[in-house]
């Protein structure tokens, strides 16, 4: 049964972002690193690589939180640990860095 409790959540600055390319760069609490990124009309998608091999994805909405400038964000996080299955999910927003 899942088990439901709150987090803390993720942060993190995508940058260098090259939609064409499928690249961007990812500075988190662990440092920095590359990201592949797809996009679509409606969303920014980043995927990244853990070095332990496992999946982050964060996807940027385009759409905004009422009454902000802030974008709509979730986050998913893969992982095993201690030999059971480690799936975290978050949701919230991002901004802009100009």
């Amino acid at each position: 049964m899942p088990r439901y409790q709150p987090a803390q959540g993720a942060e993190g600055v995508f940058d260098d972002i090259e939609r064409g390319k499928g690249t961007a760069r990812v500075i988190g609490r662990a440092g920095a690193g590359n990201a592949r990124v797809i996009a679509s009309p409606e969303t920014l998608t980043f995927i990244e690589i853990s070095s332990l091999g496992y999946p982050q994805i964060t996807v940027v909405f385009g759409a905004f939180r009422p009454h902000t400038m802030e974008l709509v964000a979730s986050d998913s996080r893969h992982a095993i640990v201690d030999g059971r299955v480690l799936v975290e999910q978050y949701y919230g927003s991002c901004r802009v860095l100009q």
